[in-house]
């Protein structure tokens, strides 16, 4: 009867440890799940005030472009100077950078593309056919070469009426769905204003309808945000590689891009002209229309970072600026991205 006991007492004490055993595993489990919500909370709330510090730094950009009141845009401008700031405890980094100063892939001739190291038969076949809205659509056909395709091409920009081919306009008037009577008339009536003038160059868009005849008025209302009389390239913020290409488009002479590039280094050009005493009156006539000392495309990153320096969110716009009838800049975000 005495061993009947200690064996029961024994068997109880077994019972009792394992059910502290089990107890102790699930407090643990329950600490760890409560540590790891805990964590996870913690983390939410520093990311979420992460991203509106680099909202911040994005708003602080915009706001950099909208105060600009220079006469041409140039690496010496405010907004091209590293902005940083601070909330939420935490810095932001922003850098605003010009993106449409490229070779673009819808308007410029193809001569002009073929001359890319990494230009291939797959490119040239797209590009005749349609307007590319942007070159991620055809990243598959740069390969290994779209970092550099970006650095140097761009599919932002206008066409421009005054001196971009008409193959060009064709392919944007069927991207737009124009019809095809339409069309006609739009492409034979600016190859006439060519032909009648050797220098047509219209100082604004509203001379076009009045300059064609038979244009639609509703046709060249669809038609205008996608036309410009501008230069697309800013001369003071295209790299020197592309400049180098568009410029041996041109035919103009060798060596001309660096002894640009190397005048720019020192002075801010304000106005094509600037470049006369360089140029003779032929090659300013070619480039003329072309190129631009005013940035419209911008990118504007900004980076938010915790006090150990480390990036915590980075986000990316794309915005276009424009002036207003009042003369004031006018922001549109075009894309948005968050790395």
């Amino acid at each position: 009867m005495g061993n009947y006991r200690q064996d029961e007492a024994g068997y109880t004490l077994i019972i009792v440890i394992w059910i502290l055993v089990i107890l102790s595993i699930i407090l643990l489990n329950l600490v760890d799940e409560i540590t790891l919500d805990n964590l996870l909370l913690s983390y939410q709330q520093q990311e979420k005030l992460a991203r509106q510090t680099a909202l911040s730094g994005i708003a602080a950009g915009i706001a950099k472009l909208q105060e600009d009141d220079t006469l041409a845009d140039s690496d010496r401008d405010d907004w091209a100077q590293q902005l940083t700031g601070s909330l939420n405890s935490l810095d932001y980094l922003v850098e605003i950078a010009d993106v449409g100063s490229r070779i673009n892939l819808n308007y410029d001739q193809e001569e002009l593309l073929t001359t890319l190291t990494w230009w291939n038969e797959q490119l040239s076949l797209v590009t005749r056919e349609t307007i590319i809205p942007h070159l991620l659509l055809i990243r598959d056909l740069f390969g290994e070469d779209y970092q550099k395709a970006q650095n140097m091409v761009s599919t932002l920009g206008k066409f421009n009426i005054n001196r971009d081919s008409l193959t060009s306009l064709g392919k944007l008037l069927l991207y737009l769905e124009i019809e095809p009577e339409q069309i006609k008339v739009i492409s034979n009536g600016l190859q006439e204003l060519r032909s009648e003038h050797t220098n047509l160059y219209l100082d604004s868009l509203d001379q076009l309808p009045l300059r064609i005849e038979g244009l639609d008025l509703i046709v060249y209302q669809q038609l205008k945000p996608y036309l410009t009389v501008e230069g697309r390239v800013n001369i003071n913020l295209v790299p020197l590689e592309p400049l180098r290409l568009i410029l041996k488009g041109f035919e103009l002479r060798s060596g001309l891009a660096d002894r640009i590039d190397a005048y720019r280094q020192e002075n801010e050009i304000t106005g094509v002209e600037q470049l006369a005493g360089m140029l003779t009156e032929e090659e300013m006539a070619q480039i003329r229309g072309y190129f631009t000392t005013a940035s419209r495309y911008f990118i504007i990153s900004s980076r938010a970072f915790s006090a150990q320096e480390k990036a915590e969110v980075e986000l990316c716009v794309l915005v276009e600026r424009t002036r207003n009838e009042a003369g004031e800049w006018q922001i549109k975000v075009l894309e948005w991205q968050e790395l």
